[in-house]
């Protein structure tokens, strides 16, 4: 019908004077038409506005032409020709006159499309254009076009992977708004399981340009930063990549670097051992760690009777940590039950070469123990009483010394006692410790750090704290170093709390001694305090007196820091730690006779020997070892 329309030069050349003019121009030349060629004219019509460089006019005839469908349907039963719609619609996109709100509507109506499989196709077809033409549509067209998917019986899940490859391949994701990032998360995620498309995805930096809000700006870009990092897109960044990206929000920074391996963080060299190293090491538990029982009675411990088939445990004893826990947990179990013949039990197992050898093993340990610290001397006794009482001429324990339990907790009192130094404050939260030269960096709250020097605070600023990083300071710059995967990274701090890889070949690392010189207040001669792979010792003439796990965190709101900052704490209480120097072994062994009675009698003979005022800050510590000692005292006499 092209032929017969009426002319519509007049009105184009009216638009760019009288918009509204050329508007009423088109429209009183289409009331003079047949109803049924209404729609088709004011489509050429939105052509030629088009082609006349005039989009704005196009899509006000393009958008009347489907409201003259729509009425003409409604009140006159006219169908609409929804597959010259689709021509029109998909002819004008590149002219620009095809809005988002017309595209709405276009995907709007074809989600009721009664040929499903043809509507999904044009709905295709119609975003298709966008992209062809170098544009995105508008933020929330995917949840648009997803329906239409739907009622096609499409996955929706490979819908979005269509959409997301198409503004990869066809370099339009940086333009594209942060909705459609969004609605597209897992589909780029997929697909960025392909370097080549990763290295798509890499490039699709969001434009700075489409936000002026500079918050908006960087949610898009942290927001990028992140599908990068859950993408694995470090693997094919290289360091320089990452000099240009800038100083990065720690979040997107730990989930991303990681990645790229040796390129980032050089190998800490052979000398460098997780297990050991102040800041990551913890100490690991022992294989025979009792569980906790659920109940009033261990449930770890085997129901052995004198008919135990202890061949098939014999089997498998030597080469299976469970079994050898299930031995441990009997032995520490004998007695429990008065009608069990024990001595019977253990004979008939020891008839067996492989218990007999690991039993063997795990004793040698034990008598080793047995005759160290007070802290060797618990876990010892709690499986040689037992053993001792049930089979008293068990050759695993012929010649087993056990040294004094009173003695033991007497040396580690004359040589000092962590709770006589003032720890720093820690509040409440989670805390860390980290020492670097004679600095100590605190880590406090997750949310800011406090720089403590040999004569106070010298340094402090609020910088956010992921979970698993361990802050410190060398004196200019402030750094991040975490353990991930085996790995040491350390990250520089910059302003905002954002994180750099630091420059150089070598790995910054927190470097502090394993041992030192400590003097405890009164004391007249120094001890050496170790921190070894998590184990706290102290050592006086060579010889361990103390040790314990090394409290990783606060406690009683402050908060232990390594041993080579311990020259430089104060005293807690003075007055209190010089009582202690004066109290000498039969002070002590009172002490511990007392708790042997009751606490109430522990508390009076504190009054006695050491007055509240002379030791109120060191009681509990003191107090906790007389009762370890006379708790280890009582099952000494049971040896004996």
């Amino acid at each position: 019908m092209s032929e017969t329309w009426p002319g519509l030069d007049v009105a184009v050349a009216r638009a760019a004077e009288d918009p509204r003019g050329a508007r009423a121009d088109v429209l009183r030349a289409a009331g003079a038409l047949a109803a049924g060629a209404v729609p088709e004219f004011l489509e050429h019509a939105a052509g030629a506005f088009a082609a006349a460089g005039l989009p704005d006019e196009a899509a006000f005839l393009l958008g009347t032409a489907r409201d003259v469908e729509d009425a003409h349907a409604r009140l006159l039963g006219l169908p609409a020709d929804a597959a010259r719609a689709q021509r029109t619609f998909v002819a004008l996109v590149p002219s620009g006159a095809v809005t988002a709100s017309l595209l709405h509507d276009r995907l709007r109506r074809l989600a009721t499309h009664p040929e499903r499989e043809t509507a999904h196709r044009w709905a295709r077809e119609a975003v298709g254009a966008f992209f062809d033409a170098g544009t995105v549509p508008y933020p929330n067209f995917v949840a648009d076009l997803l329906p239409v998917a739907r009622a096609a019986a499409a996955d929706p899940a490979a819908e979005e992977r269509f959409v997301a490859e198409r503004l990869l391949r066809g370099g339009l994701l940086p333009r594209a708004p942060l909705p459609v990032w969004e609605a597209l998360d897992g589909a780029l995620r997929g697909l960025a399981a392909d370097d080549e498309r990763l290295d798509e995805l890499i490039a699709a930096r969001p434009d700075p340009a489409l936000y002026d809000d500079p918050e908006a700006r960087a949610a898009h870009r942290r927001h990028w930063l992140r599908l990068l990092g859950l993408a694995g897109a470090g693997r094919r960044l290289s360091r320089e990549w990452f000099r240009n990206a800038g100083p990065l929000p720690a979040g997107e920074m730990l989930r991303l670097a990681p990645a790229a391996g040796d390129r980032l963080f050089p190998p800490p060299g052979r000398r460098f051992d997780p297990a050991a190293d102040p800041v990551v090491g913890r100490a690991a538990a022992h294989p025979l760690t009792p569980v906790k029982p659920k109940s009033r009675f261990d449930d770890e411990a085997p129901r052995w009777r004198r008919d135990t088939d202890f061949s098939a445990i014999a089997e498998k004893i030597e080469d299976s940590p469970e079994e050898r826990r299930r031995l441990d947990a009997y032995v520490r179990g004998l007695g429990h039950y008065g009608n069990i013949d024990y001595r019977a039990v253990v004979r008939a197992m020891l008839e067996h070469g492989p218990i007999r050898r690991v039993l063997a093993e795990q004793f040698a340990e034990w008598r080793a123990e047995c005759a160290a610290d007070l802290d060797g001397l618990e876990p010892a006794l709690l499986r040689l009483v037992p053993l001792a009482e049930a089979v008293p001429d068990a050759a695993v324990l012929a010649g087993v010394e056990v040294a004094d339990p009173v003695d033991s907790a007497w040396r580690a009192l004359r040589a000092g006692l962590p709770e006589e130094l003032r720890f720093p404050n820690a509040g409440t939260g989670p805390v860390t410790a980290v020492l670097h030269g004679d600095l100590l960096t605190l880590g406090l709250g997750g949310e800011r750090i406090v720089v403590h020097g040999p004569g106070g605070i010298v340094h402090e600023r609020a910088v956010p704290l992921p979970t698993g990083t361990f802050p410190w300071f060398d004196g200019t710059d402030a750094y991040l170093s975490r353990l991930h995967d085996g790995r040491p990274e350390t990250y520089r701090i910059v302003d905002g709390g954002l994180l750099e890889v630091p420059e150089g070949e070598r790995l910054r690392w927190p470097q502090s001694p394993a041992s030192v010189a400590v003097t405890f207040p009164g004391a007249a001669e120094p001890v050496q305090a170790m921190l070894d792979r998590g184990v706290l010792r102290l050592l006086a003439d060579g010889r361990t007196v103390a040790r314990r796990r090394f409290p990783h965190g606060a406690e009683d709101g402050a908060v232990m820091p390594p041993p080579g900052f311990w020259p430089h704490l104060p005293p807690a209480d003075p007055d209190g730690s010089a009582a202690l120097r004066r109290l000498d072994r039969a002070g002590f062994a009172r002490l511990v006779d007392a708790a042997l009675v009751n606490a109430r009698e522990l508390d009076a003979e504190f009054a006695r020997d050491l007055p509240d005022a002379d030791v109120a800050r060191h009681r509990g510590a003191v107090r906790t070892l007389a009762d370890r000692a006379a708790a280890d005292l009582r099952r000494t006499l049971r040896l004996r």
